[in-house]
């Protein structure tokens, strides 16, 4: 809770696996909590699906539901998919968006930065227009 009270903007991770498809529910009333008993203004940007294998039946039918579950209320951002590349990084203590700047799926990466800061910049504007 620490940390969504001194944020203003709440992007949810999630792995595209049932059991963390299974948290996001308990996340969003932790969220509406912090709304309602803080009167904290935390905006949800969205969801991002993560370690995505979109040649595994399970994965594409947790992306499935997690359209259908959660996407009429909040944007799901586009799926970063699983890579081996982002766990060799992760072995050697490094980034791999700065070791190999063209490796897989850096694009989606910059996908979602754009988004994010965009959704960032609408609500922001709407806010000072109000």
């Amino acid at each position: 809770m620490n940390g969504m009270l001194a944020a203003q903007y709440l992007l949810v991770p999630t792995e595209a696996a049932a059991w963390s498809l299974a948290g996001i529910p308990l996340l969003l009333t932790n969220v509406d909590q912090v709304r309602r008993l803080y009167r904290h203004d935390l905006r949800l940007l969205g969801i991002l699906p993560t370690k995505v294998r979109s040649r595994i039946r399970q994965d594409r039918e947790s992306l499935d539901e997690l359209r259908r579950d959660y996407g009429d209320a909040t944007h799901i951002f586009p799926a970063i998919r699983h890579t081996t590349a982002y766990a060799v990084s992760e072995a050697a203590g490094s980034v791999t968006l700065a070791d190999n700047p063209a490796g897989p799926g850096v694009d989606v990466y910059h996908t979602v930065a754009d988004q994010v800061l965009e959704a960032i910049e609408r609500r922001t504007a709407a806010q000072v227009a109000s």
